[in-house]
């Protein structure tokens, strides 16, 4: 059994107080049924990454149950959707090393490296990504793909009770770019509208927040999410390690109540000791930082004269770390949901790169990139949490996901963050 939540040894996760104890067979935890799992064996978070491993991590949840239906998905793309621009590798490399050569004159202390061409591709599996026009911000790709997602839904945006934007890359710290995107949109005022910034992470963030909203105001039963990244605004043109992964765009989705199979509950994980592996924070020293814009359909170089964030990534150890602790995460939501692995149709894993995409996919079902792992990272590079959204978009509309097809989504970001789930088409 569960004791009543009524002293500080309890904690709070989603919005429900849980103990750090035992748990008895066919326990309910916050509403949802435990079905017979082992109990907690004391220490960690429930929910977290702690040394007793995922069995211990994933107790808490039951993924059968639904709690939204998928209702619509839409995208925005720079250059296709948006004002922008696609870089290929080779204009990429010409801009570095632009980049370079005018550091070596105002900076002769910070050591650049040349950029290969050839690099991104043979290293990251990307080709090319897009990078939205300067004249626009994070706000007019998150409404651009919220209306994409009303279209595809065909709900009025009077049926919108909540809006959950994730965004990393924010035009500023105030007011939120949910907030925005309400009155683009001409949201009525008993919406609640919010961000949350988990980074890669974030899509599936908004739709952990999306369970509980669903449905509570019963006038507007209906949820909006949003993934919006200008990640080209944060990277440091100098960078040989983020910049040429990464690239712009938005992913958008709208949920309802669940009529019938849609999305299980979302698992959603922390990792904070982790948390300096991915990092955007002020570059220190006076030195110029440089950004590659567009404007007008071409790209340039420009020195940054309104913020000095850059991101910063320490892709090795994160790439030792996702594929060490995703894979037997996943198996173990998988297992709690009474689902093989081989009756899982997709996969639709956050696009960090190709090789890690490829090393998770070798790992759980002996397969990388490919029709059960799809990808877009070639083309549009890392757009952060906007990946899984796009994504999901694409193989709906390309017919590869739809009635009697079950997706496990998955995704990890700065934090580190974590989340998963289970779609049914």
């Amino acid at each position: 059994m569960l004791a009543a939540c009524a002293t500080p040894a309890g904690s709070l996760w989603g919005g429900r107080c849980v103990y750090g104890v035992g748990f008895g067979r066919n326990a309910v935890v916050g509403g949802w049924q435990t079905a017979g799992l082992t109990g907690w064996r004391g220490g960690g978070i429930v929910g977290g990454w702690g040394s007793g491993g995922p069995s211990r991590s994933l107790n808490y949840l039951h993924p059968t149950q639904m709690k939204a239906r998928l209702l619509g998905t839409g995208r925005a793309l720079p250059g296709e959707d948006v004002a922008g621009y696609l870089l290929d590798n080779i204009e990429l490399a010409a801009l570095m090393n632009e980049v370079r050569e005018r550091l070596a004159i105002e900076a002769p202390d910070q050591v650049v490296l040349p950029s290969d061409p050839e690099f991104p591709e043979r290293r990251l599996g990307v080709k090319s990504r897009r990078i939205l026009d300067s004249s626009l911000n994070v706000k007019d790709l998150a409404v651009a793909a919220a209306r994409s997602a009303f279209e595809d839904s065909g709900v009025a945006a009077k049926s919108i009770g909540a809006v959950f934007v994730n965004t990393t890359t924010p035009y500023g710290l105030a007011p939120s770019t949910a907030s925005a995107v309400h009155d683009a949109l001409g949201l009525e005022e008993d919406v609640v509208a919010y961000d949350q910034s988990l980074g890669c992470n974030g899509s599936l963030g908004c739709m952990y927040a999306a369970e509980g909203a669903v449905g509570r105001n019963p006038n507007r039963p209906n949820v909006l999410t949003v993934s919006s990244e200008f990640m080209t605004s944060a990277l440091d043109a100098s960078d040989r390690t983020t910049m040429p992964v990464c690239g712009d765009g938005a992913g958008a989705a709208v949920y309802g109540p669940p009529e019938r199979e849609g999305l299980s509950n979302v698992w959603m994980a922390t990792r904070g000791s982790s948390a300096e592996n991915i990092t955007l924070y002020p570059v220190p020293g006076t030195r110029p930082v440089y950004r590659i814009r567009a404007r007008d359909g071409k790209a340039y170089v420009e020195a940054d004269t309104i913020h000095r964030y850059a991101m910063k990534m320490e892709g090795r150890e994160v790439f030792k770390d996702m594929v060490r602790l995703l894979p037997p995460r996943i198996e173990a939501y998988a297992q709690r949901a009474g689902v093989d692995l081989d009756d899982i149709d997709l996969f639709l894993f956050h696009q960090a790169n190709e090789r890690m995409i490829d090393a998770m996919g070798q790992r759980l079902i002996g397969q990388g990139v490919g029709e059960r792992i799809p990808a877009h990272v070639e083309t549009l590079g890392n757009t952060s949490s906007a990946t899984v959204p796009i994504l999901l978009d694409q193989v709906r509309k390309n017919g590869s996901f739809g009635p009697g097809k079950r997706a496990l989504l998955c995704a990890f970001g700065t934090g580190y963050s974590m989340g998963m789930t289970l779609l049914y088409g």
